[in-house]
């Protein structure tokens, strides 16, 4: 039981960066100075990048870890 909700928690996490918000993925500071210096990524500041963001953070967090023995 504990496998298959890990895997879950880690296949919504990769969905959601995957398919809802590409741009979502990874820490978001270099699309940010290339930003603040005067290039325009497009889809950046969409509204649906910091929720996939903080929902595929919070997945992943919470999905697989190694169980101590």
């Amino acid at each position: 039981m504990y496998i298959s909700i890990s895997l879950m928690y880690a296949l919504v996490a990769g969905g959601l960066v995957s398919f809802v918000e590409p741009l979502a993925a990874g820490s978001g500071i270099a699309e940010v100075k290339t930003y603040l210096n005067g290039v325009h990524i497009r889809g950046l500041l969409a509204v649906r990048a910091p929720p996939a963001a903080s929902a595929g953070l919070r997945m992943a967090a919470a999905g697989p870890r190694p169980r101590p023995a």
